[in-house]
């Protein structure tokens, strides 16, 4: 290679070089090629995980013998109608040591009449504790939430947690919720709201130039459509195909419990990405009859639904329509 003009050189080698690298590079590499993606990659490593997760088998022991083989459907933070009655029955625990805790006098609760001191009301993870502030009740209060972590192994959140004084005493809030490693509610923001709809709207209206955030969410979403509405030859597509679309074209799937939580999101914005899509027929062989809107602003399915629930070639496109008829 001639060192004269040797950067030009370098330039138009890698021009030529980058329009094959797509062909000669694997399709698990997303970085500096065109069409691909480093989104690409997260998306794949996440539904690959989920794959994993959701194909995992166990057994259970039976005197000593390994039972059958079962692959989980769902755990118990995943819909299981057992896991609200077990978080009660873990959470009862706290409420036993407060309760026993005020009746051995280490903590004072408000008596509203009627001899009971309450403690403690429960909003399902939320937990409210009702005592008279003093140091005692508060050290007593810190070695209960010390001793349920340890009891139980689950973690006190105080950086969610809040130390709110009846008479607005500013410093005595101030001091309780420093003991505690939680915020006062004498905290507030120094930013003043302002109306969302004025800021964001046209620029020619007056607007500061700032993205409405759900819709520019519900575009980005929308390039995931587009990816698999296309055909693009990536990784992630071929692993979503194969793991929710069950070989039916992408338009006529439906959301279900076994999708991941990020395609769950994704699915979210499905209806207006289609809203916004328009076919053109060609040759109908990538054209769903059913599905595609290529005869009218919306699908066939929509505009004919008997005859659609009837049709036993629902995934069919618009040439085998169109042979059928011939040949009848």
């Amino acid at each position: 290679m001639d060192w004269v003009d040797l950067p030009r050189k370098i330039k138009i080698l890698a021009l030529h070089l980058k329009e094959k690298m797509v062909f000669l590079v694997d399709d698990t590499q997303c970085a500096f090629l065109a069409g691909r993606s480093t989104h690409d990659c997260f998306m794949a490593a996440n539904e690959l995980i989920h794959h994993c997760k959701r194909t995992d088998e166990s057994a259970v022991l039976v005197n000593g013998a390994v039972g059958k083989w079962f692959r989980h459907k769902r755990g118990p933070m995943q819909g299981d109608s057992l896991s609200p009655y077990l978080f009660l029955l873990i959470m009862d625990i706290f409420v036993w040591l407060t309760n026993r805790a005020n009746r051995e006098g280490m903590i004072s609760g408000i008596d509203p009449g009627g001899g009971r001191q309450i403690t403690n009301l429960e909003f399902a993870d939320d937990f409210m504790i009702f005592t008279k502030g003093s140091e005692s009740d508060l050290q007593n209060i810190d070695l209960l939430l010390k001793a349920f972590e340890l009891m139980t192994g689950l973690k006190v959140n105080l950086n969610k947690s809040e130390v709110i004084h009846v008479l607005n005493n500013t410093t005595e809030t101030t001091i309780v919720a420093e003991y505690l490693g939680c915020k006062g509610s004498s905290e507030s923001k120094s930013s003043l709201l302002v109306c969302w709809e004025d800021v964001t709207t046209l620029r020619h209206n007056g607007s500061l130039r700032i993205l409405d955030l759900d819709m520019h969410n519900i575009a980005r979403l929308g390039k995931w459509w587009w990816g698999m509405a296309s055909g693009a030859v990536v990784v992630w597509s071929h692993i979503v195909k194969n793991s929710y679309f069950n070989r039916k074209p992408w338009q006529a799937n439906h959301c279900t419990t076994s999708w991941s939580h990020v395609w769950k999101g994704i699915y979210g914005a499905k209806l207006m990405f289609s809203m916004g899509m328009e076919t053109t027929i060609g040759m109908g062989d990538t054209t769903l009859f059913w599905f595609d809107k290529w005869a009218s602003n919306q699908c066939l399915a929509d505009v004919f639904p008997n005859l659609f629930s009837a049709c036993k070639l629902k995934h069919g496109c618009v040439a085998q329509f169109i042979n059928i008829n011939t040949e009848e």
